[in-house]
């Protein structure tokens, strides 16, 4: 549940123009990093049994704190968002392999 509070703080925080949200959910996600590395995973289930679901598992503290690093690649499974592109720079450009393989 932290992190999904955390990616909504983040997110009117971007739409609102409030710094301070962002702010707010940057240390949020610190503290689920923080949490995770202690080996204190908290599924959002009753009796905090660890559970591999996207919305209140395993794999939503994961897709949560990757969204929370790299919100401009990551798409939002709450706002529906589709799939993005990577930036255009020499670090994502597509390599040609059969040019590359004949040097």
């Amino acid at each position: 549940m932290a992190t999904a509070l955390a990616r909504l703080l983040a997110e009117a925080g971007r739409r609102l123009g409030r710094p301070d949200l962002s702010r707010v959910a940057g240390q949020g996600a610190a503290a689920v990093c923080e949490e995770v590395e202690a080996g204190r995973l908290r599924c959002g289930v009753p009796g905090e049994v660890e559970t591999p679901g996207l919305m209140n598992g395993l794999a939503g503290i994961g897709f949560g704190l990757l969204r929370a690093a790299l919100p401009e690649r990551v798409p939002s499974v709450l706002l529906l968002e589709g799939p993005r592109r990577a930036p255009s720079s020499p670090e994502h450009a597509p390599v040609d392999v059969a040019s590359s393989s004949r040097a």
